[in-house]
């Protein structure tokens, strides 16, 4: 934070605007400190009011004041609030107070879902604007976050239960409703001696994962696709075997810069994990018959426009997904799969099908990027541990694809 003279706005009077200029993570913010002097009454170097005369002196005195306030807040802000998500604009926010105790739930709300649009986190708003539509059907929130105790969530958990929705989905919206609050309790805007969620537990329910047997999975890579929409979907469910189990949306959002060596390397949108995959022979086969020089990404999943509006890539990557689904559906249906046929399917048939053939759950989580007790410190596996998924995942997919 320093003291700076805005010299792009000149006054009638030939005098600038005084302004803080807070910079954090590379980008910076203007405060207005409501005074003015001339470019010559003004140090650049030293960053302060040149002393010449009674006024200039009072106004010196005046912007030290200020300076100090703002110098408390910034260690208070430091110690209460600054995470790993904290942007410029909540640190100015924070020391105009613009955030008042007044601020409602629903006012608090959504100012996070701007502000996780501004820091470019679209996923996250998405699903913060999706819990905050949900609870609102069921509940107001035009109140002050003291409202929201122990009896107010319980009644919310009821209405949620008594509209169908099922134990991990209630779970979703109060996850989220939690976060809010524990960000204004950060925020200065709610009491911590009032937190309902120490007594209130958000309840879940492991899920079974859904599988295909190996020789389902036989069928569905010797199934001849009627149509493009179903050949489509076809690929796309072998592409998401075939690479250990990849996430539908890093699939659509591949392109050429992910293809080294004769590997698929990516990091994984939700983890950030790097994630480094052998092309197998039928894998090369299924993404070349797509390259398009015209086109950024591998598949036709997403144009070049889609895959460059960020903000709107979440929301068309989930339309695509689903609607990849409903012709995956559709072919696990002429199969008479066992499950209900979608990319999550593929995803955890791969892992299921190695622990099938004797894999132990380590290296399986190493593939996956999941823990199962195994603390994964490097974010590049060693290329000794690559070589032993290599050899896993063409042991799968050929025991698979010879049934």
């Amino acid at each position: 934070m320093k003291l700076s003279l805005d010299q792009r706005r000149r006054r009638i009077d030939g005098t600038y605007p005084i302004i803080f200029r807070i910079t954090y993570g590379g980008k910076s913010r203007a405060i207005s400190t409501g005074f003015t002097c001339k470019s010559s009454e003004w140090d650049n170097k030293n960053s302060e009011v040149i002393i010449s005369n009674n006024v200039t002196e009072l106004l010196s005195e005046r912007l030290k004041e200020q300076r100090l306030k703002y110098q408390e807040k910034l260690l208070e802000f430091e110690r209460k609030v600054l995470d790993a998500t904290t942007d410029v604009q909540v640190v100015k926010d924070y020391l105009t107070g613009k955030l008042s105790h007044k601020s409602t739930v629903k006012d608090f709300w959504e100012e996070e879902i701007k502000r996780l649009e501004q820091i470019r986190r679209y996923g996250n708003s998405r699903n913060y604007k999706s819990a905050l539509g949900g609870v609102l059907k069921e509940m107001p929130l035009n109140i002050p976050f003291s409202s929201i105790d122990y009896r107010w969530l319980v009644q919310l958990e009821a209405k949620l239960y008594s509209k169908g929705m099922k134990v991990n989905s209630v779970a979703v919206y109060m996850r989220t409703l939690r976060s809010v609050y524990n960000k204004a309790i950060n925020m200065g805007l709610a009491e911590l001696h009032s937190y309902p969620f120490r007594r209130y537990k958000v309840k879940s329910e492991p899920t079974t994962p859904r599988v295909a047997s190996i020789k389902e999975l036989h069928q569905f890579f010797e199934y001849t696709p009627t149509d493009n929409r179903f050949y489509n979907a076809w690929c796309i469910g072998r592409l998401i075997f075939l690479l250990r189990g990849i996430n539908f949306t890093d699939l659509a959002l591949l392109t050429r810069e992910n293809l080294k060596h004769g590997r698929v390397v990516y990091k994984r949108a939700k983890t950030h994990k790097i994630y480094s995959v052998k092309l197998l022979p039928l894998t090369d086969k299924i993404i070349s018959s797509y390259m398009d020089d015209n086109r950024e990404a591998l598949l036709p999943i997403l144009s070049n426009q889609e895959l460059n509006n960020v903000s709107k890539l979440p929301e068309r990557i989930g339309q695509q997904r689903k609607n990849c689904n409903k012709w995956l559906t559709r072919i696990g249906k002429q199969l008479k799969f066992s499950e209900k046929c979608t990319g999550y399917l593929f995803r955890y048939s791969h892992a299921s099908a190695c622990q099938k053939l004797g894999y132990s759950k380590e290296l399986i989580s190493y593939s996956l990027g999941h823990s199962f007790g195994v603390k994964v410190t490097n974010c590049y596996l060693e290329d000794y541990d690559l070589s032993i998924l290599d050899e896993m995942n063409r042991t799968v997919v050929e025991k698979v694809m010879g049934g």
